[in-house]
Parts: structure tokens; C-alpha cells; sequence
């Protein structure tokens, strides 16, 4: 699957499910305490969807980035598959769909925590971003 690494403004992002606050600012420590972001999030390139990685996301934001590393891949490639989570299930969400991914995350309404799960083919390289470089 083909995919192209970017640092993009963190304010071009657009998450279509909400994230469970515990853990979060744990997760903002850490990033700061390495001084690294260290696993670029999964984003859709003609939307700017969040597919994978909204607590990684959102410990940035906290920590007050201006800029975040991404992955950005063609969301309706055959590599790219979507399920959900036990939690979605457990509220009732038995099935989503990438436009059902695509219109949420275009719209307020976001989804609960841990509903989507992506599925992604693909050998993303490592890529270790200094945190200054992200402020």
C-alpha cells in the first residue's frame, strides 16, 4: 500500500470519534518526557480524517503542538479494512463503514471512544520526530 510520511497543522485534522480521557495525560508525559513523537498518525489524504492514533493525537494537542506527523493514505484502498471495537458493540454499533468514517468526521457528531477499528497493510517506517519541532 502506498503512503506518504508529512508533518501537516495539527488544526487540518478532523477526528471523527471521541477519546476516553484517562490515560491521556499520561500518554502527553511521556511524549514530553522523550522529547519524540515517535508513531505518526494514520490520516485519510483527501479529507484529513484521523483513521488511526486520536489518543496520540490528542496528548499532542495537549501538550499545545502546533503540528503533528501523519501517514497519509488512500482510505479506500482494498489494504485498508474497517471493523469496530467489543466497546461498539456493547453501544449498539455493530458495523461502520469508511463513508459512515468519512461523513462523521466531516460533520460535529463524533463517535464514542474506540468504536472504529482500522485494519491497515502496510510496513509504516519509523519515524521519530523531535517534539520542539512540533511547537
Amino acid at each position: 500500500m502506498n503512503y506518504t510520511f508529512a508533518i501537516i497543522d495539527i488544526n487540518d485534522i478532523k477526528e471523527h470519534e471521541r477519546t476516553k480521557s484517562e490515560g491521556l495525560k499520561k500518554l502527553a508525559a511521556k511524549i514530553k518526557k522523550d522529547g519524540v513523537f515517535n508513531e505518526p498518525v494514520v490520516v485519510d489524504k483527501d479529507h484529513y480524517i484521523l483513521l488511526d492514533g486520536h489518543h496520540r493525537f490528542n496528548a499532542l494537542k495537549l501538550l499545545g503542538a502546533k503540528k503533528v506527523p501523519v501517514f497519509l493514505v488512500d482510505y479506500f484502498d482494498d489494504d485498508i479494512k474497517v471493523n469496530v471495537w467489543p466497546e461498539a458493540i456493547a453501544n449498539n454499533i455493530t458495523k461502520v463503514t469508511k463513508e459512515e468514517v468519512i461523513k462523521t468526521g466531516l460533520s460535529d457528531e463524533l463517535l464514542p471512544p474506540k468504536t472504529t477499528r482500522h485494519i491497515i497493510k502496510a510496513n509504516f517506517e519509523y519515524r521519530a520526530v523531535k517534539l520542539e519541532d512540533l511547537m
